[in-house]
């Protein structure tokens, strides 16, 4: 295996002003194949989990450029809103797009293009207690030109609930 990942998150918060705003940027990027004569080179993690590219999206970390800013805000009590923006690039315009649990969602090998799509997000969260939160969220994937080029390329929108109890 010759494969990796890199992360990298930078935020400010600014605690002394109403609804102590968070602005940030993250970057996450992962390796990919050079082509079919150098295999295990793209990154497949151990524990997929959709939370690597966004809760809407279909997208796994592999041969994956993915740069995200984020604005958070507490509303009010225990009630708070981020907002994200995610954009996708493939690292080697080489090697395919993959899904979340590491196999190839698009091969592309007829394009060049680079730009995978962007992904607004919104999350309202809810401290509901000390051990319970609740989430609402909500995404809409906008493809770019590597989905359309390698087959159908619409968009998908998300719309979930999450409840996480702790204790």
């Amino acid at each position: 295996m010759r494969a990796w990942m890199g992360t990298a998150h930078l935020a400010y918060r600014r605690s002394d002003w109403r609804g102590q705003p968070t602005v940030g940027l993250k970057a996450d990027l992962s390796s990919g194949d050079r082509g079919a004569t150098a295999p295990n080179e793209t990154f497949v993690p151990p524990y997929p989990s959709g939370r690597y590219t966004g809760a809407g999206s279909r997208l796994g970390p592999g041969n994956l450029i993915n740069v995200r800013p984020v604005l958070g805000i507490r509303l009010g009590g225990s009630l708070h809103l981020r907002l994200k923006g995610y954009a996708f690039w493939r690292l080697r315009a080489s090697d395919a797009v993959y899904a979340i649990w590491g196999a190839p969602l698009r091969t592309a090998p007829d394009s060049d293009a680079r730009f995978v799509g962007w992904m607004p997000e919104g999350v309202l969260m809810w401290n509901a207690g000390r051990h319970l939160t609740l989430a609402l969220e909500g995404s809409h994937f906008v493809p770019g030109p590597v989905l359309p080029e390698s087959g159908p390329g619409r968009g998908l929108t998300h719309v979930g609930l999450r409840a996480k109890y702790v204790f």
